[in-house]
């Protein structure tokens, strides 16, 4: 299969097509997609020209914690891109790790580049990685409906009016960490109560066990705790207070 994707690439670069790569990261391989050896290879010598990371999601048939990057490892990950970025000017995207870049999580239908997920059942999710829907597109539609239903609906306007409250409507000054900024993942605990709350149904089977297991639920808001407590003093330092100053010299400015 790397094989057919490796020539993929040679045909494409012979007529003048631009392509990228798409890779998950892992526990066990996590160092390895942000290294220079990984980079120089498809970067350089494959002619890739933009790159995804799309960090493993504990979700999904055979859903496990095992093969989510550590905290440890996901820090690792958000500064080498950033690294990558900045210093050898790649348009590298990690979903997670870039949060700052997307001024926070974009689930939802978030207004300025949201986007949400509709699977081919025709189940509205608030995205791809949050399996839980209150809406089917089809069933919408049959009713007279248009997307602006799903969009507006309790299920979705609850995660934008977090978002909002959290960080992405917040002054400078008092927006929440943007580097654990993903609403299912890095806050475990208010998408469950808001999937309860408003009564979104599992999309599928593992969705629902995931639901239901008290296992998954304490491991994702131990990953939350970790993470936060690695990333917090990172994001205190390096963006809220430059922003405090900035808003200091502004304040004497006008003195």
């Amino acid at each position: 299969m790397h094989k057919k994707i490796l020539r993929a690439f040679e045909n494409l670069k012979n007529v003048g097509v631009p392509y990228g790569i798409s890779v998950t990261a892992m526990r066990n391989n996590a160092e390895l997609v942000v290294s220079d050896e990984f980079v120089d290879y498809y970067f350089g010598e494959k002619g890739a020209v933009y790159g995804w990371i799309f960090q493993y999601m504990p979700i999904g048939r055979g859903y496990t914690l095992d093969l989510v990057v550590t905290p440890e490892q996901r820090l690792y990950m958000y500064r080498k891109t950033h690294e990558l970025i900045r210093n050898r000017g790649l348009f590298l995207v990690d979903f997670w790790n870039c949060g700052t870049i997307s001024n926070g999580c974009i689930s939802a239908g978030r207004g300025s580049g949201g986007y949400f997920y509709i699977d081919w059942n025709g189940n509205a999710t608030p995205c791809v990685f949050n399996p839980y829907s209150t809406h089917n597109v089809i069933e919408v539609f049959k009713k007279g409906g248009t997307l602006n239903d799903i969009i507006i609906s309790p299920f979705f306007r609850a995660i934008r009016e977090w978002e909002s409250d959290y960080s992405y409507e917040k002054p400078a000054t008092e927006m929440g960490n943007q580097i654990r900024q993903c609403a299912f993942r890095d806050h475990y605990n208010n998408m469950k109560n808001i999937i309860i709350e408003n009564n979104a149904k599992p999309i599928d089977e593992s969705g629902e066990e995931a639901l239901k297991d008290e296992s998954y639920y304490k491991g994702m808001l131990e990953y939350d705790r970790e993470f936060s407590n690695l990333v917090d003093p990172i994001w205190e330092k390096e963006y809220i207070n430059p922003e405090r100053v900035k808003q200091t010299i502004n304040s004497l400015n006008k003195i």
